[in-house]
């Protein structure tokens, strides 16, 4: 009797190790990485502290991961504003003048609402992707903007923007955050950006792609008041004698860090999105004061109501 005891002790013993360890395996597999990265738990964590999403965890590429791997941080303020597009359609016959003549209508929502009209257009159109009336296409898209306290006692500004219906132009679009520059100064050398995208067609299926700003990439834009990222938004492409692969979602986020130049209780960041609102393509140029930017042609873009997030240390 005692012997069969310790066996079925034992046999517990085994069977409650295998359900840890299965649970454990679990919870690693449940964010799988497209570039091959074999991330532990505690890699996981580690990166969600530092402001990442899922999302962009399942995206991340070496080069990033490096950058990333050895600090640890806590998002110490966040806010998301949502956002309703409505585009008139333009078309490439007309003049450039009278494709700008009509301007987008842009309405700040709720979360709650953001997600039912999502649904709803989902229900209507089967996929969330763009099908332009014949005078108006409707885009939906949220932006998150944080403040992340790192191991290196330096803070990470980011800005994420996600387009979960996709807008009817796509060319270069602004992403950046502003700071108070009598305060505080950016850190070199710190920034980085990054868009995620989805294709789909009959002949590809999914197809994922990526687009990365690193440091030396011409695309920023770099002053005392912040920093800010000219991004190249992806069209739909045509393989060959196949249907168009359609971008069917899009995501992209910037950030950088910054240090004290004086003493100061509070750190505020302002970010800030504008998108191209026309089917010929324009270089902006930007204009950095902190508190705001300009993006210039200014008829050409439209811009997301800033977001204002503070912290106090």
């Amino acid at each position: 009797m005692e012997k069969f005891k310790k066996i079925s002790t034992f046999l517990c013993f085994t069977i409650l190790l295998f359900f840890v360890s299965s649970i454990s395996v679990a919870q690693a597999e449940e964010i799988h990485n497209v570039n091959g990265l074999q991330l532990s738990d505690q890699e996981i964590e580690n990166l969600i502290s530092l402001g990442f999403t899922e999302e962009e965890i399942e995206n991340m590429d070496h080069e990033e991961y490096k950058l990333n791997k050895d600090l640890k941080g806590e998002v110490v303020a966040s806010t998301t504003q949502y956002l309703k597009i409505t585009e008139p359609v333009q078309s490439e016959f007309k003049s450039f003048q009278e494709n700008s003549s009509q301007e987008p209508t842009l309405v700040e929502l709720d979360e709650q609402t953001y997600y039912e009209e999502l649904a709803k257009e989902n229900e209507s159109s089967g996929k969330v992707s763009t099908y332009a009336s014949n005078s108006s296409s409707t885009s939906y898209k949220k932006m998150t903007t944080s403040i992340t306290k790192l191991s290196t006692n330096n803070y990470r500004l980011k800005n994420s923007v996600t387009w979960s219906k996709m807008p009817y132009t796509r060319h270069v679009d602004v992403s950046g955050i502003g700071i108070n520059q009598t305060y505080w100064a950016p850190t070199p050398n710190t920034q980085y950006g990054k868009q995620n995208w989805k294709t789909w067609s009959y002949c590809n299926g999914t197809q994922s792609g990526s687009a990365t700003y690193t440091t030396s990439s011409g695309a920023w834009k770099k002053g005392a008041g912040g920093y800010a990222l000219k991004m190249n938004l992806p069209n739909n492409e045509t393989s060959g004698g196949c249907a168009a692969d359609k971008v069917n979602t899009l995501s992209g986020y910037m950030y950088y860090s910054v240090k004290p130049l004086a003493s100061t209780n509070r750190l505020d960041a302002y970010g800030q999105y504008a998108h191209q609102e026309t089917v010929f393509t324009v270089q902006p140029s930007i204009s950095l004061s902190g508190v705001s930017f300009n993006v210039s042609p200014t008829d050409k873009f439209s811009e997301h109501p800033n977001t204002h997030v503070l912290v106090y240390k």
